[in-house]
């Protein structure tokens, strides 16, 4: 056993006019337990002496050791082992017992480990300040974590510290506050100051995070895919590697790794988002790999690190598509993608517009809108586009068919240099963009658009163009192999002004099922109806075969198909493709007879033999 204090006693004459007694206590005032015990003896010692009550004394000499640390805040300071740097900590005791305060009833524990501020952190984009908090709890080491000042300014946000680990509750979150905040401002000058980003790509300060002393301060579920940009390996391995997609002849494989490269052009040369998406129903040909080759141009491609899959919603892919900035968005395996065309759809033209859209926080603020400079590179099994997408979807989108032949004569040996070689090539074209560089890739784009505008839309020549502009560079730069991309390689796989015409390929889908539901309509001819449920009945109007479809039916038809009624019928109206009446409340019908009963339907010019299906506004005759 250890052995215990010897208890002092003291005279009346020490406890009314000496200060032995209360220097006692005093020395023992870090044991909260003994010197409650021996403050409570001396009382009754005092008492059994005639001295009165002695504790007003003690809580003077109690005010005049308060009034003699003051007296020297400014020569105390911080006493933790290992601390990153020595601060100012004024009335606080700061040693690796914890951090206590000194109060007019004695020490008061703030934290019962070691705990301070180690670095000021600005956001260069939103310019909000965080605070780098340090602490050290038995013998792990000192651990960092970085929290907005808004909590730390507030007990009772504070608490949210206990999920790293800090020693903070409703009983000590007041005195924590008072404390990082009085520590803070005390050292301001001495704190180092760093900048941060929460996002990738480029900044005001260069291209995240290609930046000296940049650090990272998002939101945590991003921050392994912003540690995945890096650089590791050897350059001309991944080059050796990966020229195996430009030598493959397959123009679609070539033009996704082109736009890989692209992706950092987009906000440089000012044009708008685009999508990139190889498909091919054909399993085992290496589209996972040429996606994991088109990551590594930047990043860890290994599953889980730089790739991510289309299993996400759309506010999802707006914040991820924010993150990413300036760099290509690589999503794979576009089957897991579930929801209506609509919605999809939706998706595409959100994503294309580079900016999400304005909400409200739950204080009735408004949150920073995400906004991006960049492309997304895709695969799967299907197209991402279809025959009923909505037109500005389809121009939106590269959709190019992979093939069926394999990309790569080992794949899984691809897969395995690319995750040991990788962000090399990327960091080297960021660094080779200078101001003249981006003006003479500004018009070498400008000419390639030239040159796809006579055939296809501008939205695809726009898209076409930037990954014609990119090949072109890396050509010349990295790969040194003469077979960058032509504006005729992409033409044939790009989308005319007919094909994005969503009108025509709803009238075509039209006469398509038309054609295959026959036995749905009563024939003009005399021949037999079978008897099932009746769309209508096949005449002619005016001279023209005409599908007169009952106006309910036509409807029901057209939204299982996902097209807009409205929007196809004002548009068939115009180029002269349904019949109408004068009718102001059913513009775009006519009343006819269907067996025995009249009724609303629409009436819809078939094409003739031999009609190549070119929509002109004709003239009816009158």
């Amino acid at each position: 056993m250890s052995e215990q204090r010897k208890q002092p006693h003291f005279s009346a004459d020490q406890y009314r006019h000496g200060v032995e007694p209360y220097e006692y206590l005093y020395s023992i005032i870090n044991n909260p337990r003994e010197h409650a015990q021996e403050k409570a003896r001396l009382i009754e010692e005092s008492k059994a002496l005639k001295c009165g009550d002695i504790r007003p004394f003690y809580k003077a000499y109690l005010e005049t050791q308060k009034a003699g640390r003051f007296r020297v805040d400014q020569e105390n300071s911080t006493q933790f082992t290992g601390q990153e740097l020595s601060l100012d900590c004024g009335q606080y005791d700061c040693t690796d017992d914890g951090v206590m305060a000194w109060t007019n009833q004695g020490p008061v524990t703030i934290c019962p480990h070691p705990i301070m501020p180690t670095k000021r952190i600005i956001n260069i984009d939103s310019g909000e300040c965080k605070t780098e908090i340090s602490f050290k709890r038995g013998a792990g080491g000192w651990r960092k974590a970085i929290f907005d000042k808004s909590v730390l300014a507030s007990a009772q946000k504070i608490i949210q510290l206990a999920s790293q680990g800090i020693a903070v509750d409703s009983e000590n979150a007041r005195g924590l506050v008072a404390y990082l905040s009085w520590i803070e401002n005390a050292n301001y000058a001495k704190l180092p100051e760093l900048k941060s980003v929460g996002r990738l790509g480029w900044t005001q300060h260069g291209f995240s995070p290609y930046v000296d002393g940049l650090i990272f301060d998002g939101q945590e579920q991003y921050r392994q895919a912003f540690q995945a940009v890096h650089q590791k390996g050897d350059l001309q391995t991944w080059i050796d590697t990966v020229r195996a997609i430009r030598t493959s002849g397959n123009v679609a494989a070539r033009a996704m790794l082109a736009a890989s490269f692209a992706s950092v052009l987009v906000g440089k040369l000012e044009v708008l988002p685009f999508i990139i998406h190889g498909w091919s129903n054909i399993s085992g040909i290496g589209k996972t790999v040429l996606l994991m080759c088109c990551g590594s141009v930047w990043a860890n491609p290994a599953e889980g690190e730089y790739i991510k899959s289309y299993n996400m919603t759309q506010v999802g892919l707006e914040i991820l598509a924010g993150f990413y900035g300036a760099l290509p968005l690589c999503l794979d395996e576009l089957q897991l993608r579930q929801g209506k065309r609509e919605q999809f759809d939706d998706m595409i033209y959100q994503y294309c517009e580079g900016v999400g859209r304005t909400r409200a926080t739950k204080s009735v603020g408004l949150q920073r809108v995400a906004t991006w400079r960049n492309c997304a590179i895709s695969t799967g099994e299907e197209p991402l586009t279809n025959s009923n997408s909505k037109a500005g979807a389809i121009n939106r989108v590269l959709d190019f068919d992979i093939g069926d032949k394999k990309i790569f004569e080992d794949p899984h040996e691809v897969a395995s240099i690319v995750r040991r070689n990788y962000g090399l090539a990327g960091r080297m074209f960021v660094e080779k963009l200078s101001d003249a560089v981006i003006e003479g890739l500004h018009a070498m784009y400008g000419a390639f658009v030239d040159q796809l505008n006579s055939q296809a839309t501008d939205k695809q020549a726009s898209s076409a163009a930037m990954i014609l502009t990119a090949d072109s560079f890396i050509d010349a730069e990295i790969f040194h192999d003469g077979l960058a991309l032509t504006a005729n390689d992409l033409l044939p796989m790009l989308q005319t002004r007919e094909d994005t015409d969503v009108n025509r390929r709803c009238y075509e889908w039209i006469v398509d099922i038309v054609a295959a539901n026959q036995g749905h309509f009563i024939p003009h001819d005399g021949g037999t109806y079978d008897g099932g449920e009746c769309w209508g009945k096949i005449d002619q109007r005016d001279g023209h075969d005409c599908a007169i479809v009952n106006s309910t039916v036509f409807r029901r038809l057209m939204q299982a198909e996902g097209y807009s009624t409205k929007g196809f019928l004002s548009w068939a109206k115009k180029y002269r493709k349904i019949t109408c009446s004068n009718d102001k409340k059913h513009p775009f019908e006519r009343q006819i007879r269907i067996g025995s009963v009249q009724t609303w339907c629409i009436c819809l010019t078939l094409p003739r033999d031999g009609d190549d299906y070119q929509i002109v506004q004709e003239e009816w005759p009158q």
